[in-house]
């Protein structure tokens, strides 16, 4: 069965066990802007040992701005650069890459191997002469949070970064999984031995909390059925820097910052461009303050299947 769940499954059950460490990599290349294009394809050395697929576009006048997305689970940087293209024409220029197995990267995905990629890439970005100058925004979707998350806390190199957007994610990789099994025939009685399997010590509640300077924007939309929007609340809850909570309504999982949404799109862009100042949905104010999260022992909230398969 072709389900989000049965792909990542096995990073959550075998990948987590894993310590992690960061070691400078093999010379990357720098990027050069293209002449005749808009947009360069570059091929990253990554400590995972598997080479990277990068895009960068450029805006359309030279820019200081840079919006780095790290993509969900499902699809790859051809399919979802629609959640982040858009800011191009509004001055940013943008940094999509995809993971060891994903798209034209090669390798596969570990959960190793995507910890490592996420290091390679943040680095990349700090050194870069192209980069490493600009005013540069984190953008995060579904699993992609994870990954970046865990990528800052082994470069420790959040301070390079101006603020970080969370979106459509979750707290405990042990909590996501037992939302996910809940709805497979007998899993309700056998989602409570799932502490027993995955290792929760790399799960994005306890990456977040080594954040100690970058803002941090978690979003959500209200009516995700693949993630419940109670999943992040957790998350939130364990920050420590400049946070914000966006609760987004109308909106299914992972799609809130697409064109479907243009009052969410003027959202981000004004926050992306005022920086830190405290931007919510005064029309509602449940926006700005998430609920509170269940205990980690707590059932998992709803019971929700994740149909959307791993893209190549």
């Amino acid at each position: 069965m072709p389900t989000l769940f049965f792909c990542c499954l096995p990073l959550l059950l075998c990948g987590c066990n894993n310590l992690y460490f960061y070691s400078p990599g093999p010379q990357e290349q720098p990027l050069v802007a293209p002449q005749h294009s808009r947009y360069q394809d570059h091929w990253l050395p990554s400590r995972s040992g598997n080479t990277l697929h990068l895009q960068y576009h450029f805006a359309s006048s030279r820019s200081d701005r840079l919006v780095v997305h790290f993509h969900g689970n499902a699809g790859n940087l051809s399919e979802t650069g629609e959640k982040v293209l858009w800011l191009l024409e509004h001055g940013f220029d943008v940094l999509m890459f995809d993971y060891s197995g994903y798209g034209h990267s090669t390798g596969r995905a570990t959960s190793d191997a995507l910890a490592q990629d996420a290091a390679t890439v943040l680095r990349f970005v700090s050194r870069n002469p192209i980069t490493r100058h600009k005013n540069t925004t984190i953008i995060a979707t579904s699993m992609g949070s994870a990954i970046a998350l865990e990528g800052l806390a082994l470069t420790g190199l959040e301070a390079h970064f101006n603020q970080l957007l969370v979106d459509s994610s979750f707290d405990l990789y042990s909590l996501l999984a037992r939302d996910v099994v809940a709805d497979y025939p007998g899993g309700r009685l056998w989602r409570h031995l799932i502490p027993w399997f995955v290792d929760d010590r790399a799960s994005p509640i306890h990456t977040a909390s080594q954040l100690k300077q970058l803002p941090v924007i978690i979003s959500h939309c209200r009516d995700d059925h693949l993630i419940p929007y109670q999943r992040a609340a957790g998350l939130y809850d364990s920050l420590n820097t400049n946070k914000q909570w966006w609760l987004l309504d109308n909106c299914q999982h992972a799609r809130g910052f697409t064109d479907e949404y243009p009052n969410h799109q003027q959202q981000l862009l004004f926050q992306l461009n005022i920086g830190e100042a405290q931007v919510g949905f005064e029309s509602n104010p449940e926006s700005k303050h998430p609920p509170r999260a269940k205990p980690h022992n707590s059932a998992p909230i709803g019971g929700n299947s994740f149909t959307a398969p791993r893209g190549k």
